[in-house]
Order: C-alpha cells, then sequence, then structure tokens
C-alpha cells in the first residue's frame, strides 16, 4: 500500500482544477509529466499535431489550462467512479460540464489513469468522449444523422 494515498492525489487535483487554482494543481504534478492520449492529438495552442504521446511540461499544461478556461469559462468536473491500480495508479471515470464562451452547454464523459510517484502525477492515459462533445458544439451531426450516412456508404 502507498504511503500516501493516490485516490487522495487525484481528488485534490480535480478540486484545483475546478477551483481554477494553479498554484495548488502544481502541487499535484510533477514538473514534467508524459501524457497518452487515445487518439491523434493536436495541440489546441499551436495547432501542432503532437500525436499519441507527448511530454510536457508545468508551464506549458498552465498555458493550456488558461487557453481550456478562455474557451469555457465555466467548467466543473465530477469524480464518478476511481479504483486503485497496483501501488502506483488511479483509474478515474468523471463526468465534465463545460460552458463556452459562447453560452453552449457541453457535458462530456471521460476516463483517466494516473501513474503517480513521489506524490506526484507523473504519467497520463485519457480518452473522452470526443464525438459526443463536437455533436453538442455544433460541429459535427447527430449520431443518428452520421449512422445514415454510414448505409449510404
Amino acid at each position: 500500500m502507498p504511503a500516501v494515498d493516490n485516490r487522495e492525489i487525484i481528488r485534490r487535483a480535480v478540486e484545483a482544477f475546478n477551483s481554477q487554482n494553479m498554484e495548488a494543481m502544481s502541487e499535484f504534478y510533477a514538473s514534467t509529466v508524459v501524457g497518452h492520449s487515445m487518439y491523434d492529438a493536436v495541440d489546441p495552442l499551436t495547432g501542432e499535431k503532437v500525436g499519441y504521446d507527448n511530454e510536457f511540461s508545468q508551464e506549458e499544461a498552465e498555458k493550456f489550462v488558461a487557453f481550456e478556461r478562455e474557451m469555457f469559462p465555466e467548467a466543473h468536473t465530477t469524480i464518478d467512479e476511481m479504483f486503485e491500480i497496483g501501488d502506483d495508479k488511479v483509474l478515474t471515470i468523471s463526468t465534465t460540464t463545460q460552458t463556452h464562451k459562447s453560452g453552449k452547454k457541453v457535458t462530456s464523459k471521460g476516463m483517466g489513469i494516473d501513474r503517480i510517484a513521489d506524490g506526484k502525477i507523473v504519467e497520463t492515459w485519457y480518452s473522452w468522449d470526443r464525438l459526443g462533445y463536437y455533436q453538442q458544439m455544433g460541429l459535427v451531426p447527430p449520431t443518428i444523422e452520421l449512422v445514415a450516412k454510414l448505409r449510404e456508404l
């Protein structure tokens, strides 16, 4: 059993995100974190492809969170389920509700696995309902329309 409750680290990191407290967030993340997205990611700040695996610093994370807060001034993540995996990983299922600066509300589910070393998050794997998110934003047709198009192929 780890000396620090890894689930508590994740809970407190989510609370810091919800309160937009970057200083508190830095308590829970290592100075460099390795991220593994479950989709071919693009850096929203630069538009450059970052792929499935990348390393980011606290400074880069802060810029990303600032960008997210500019786009979505209201955001709240709720932890739905949390499971410890061995001595150093936590699996979290969450729901995030956001209000875009245009006024559109978006709710999406996500799942992440965080690896913790010395009381800090050092590696993360994350996937979220990108299709539902884009549909709620009005960028992609509803699923029923997509299924109809699939039948036409």
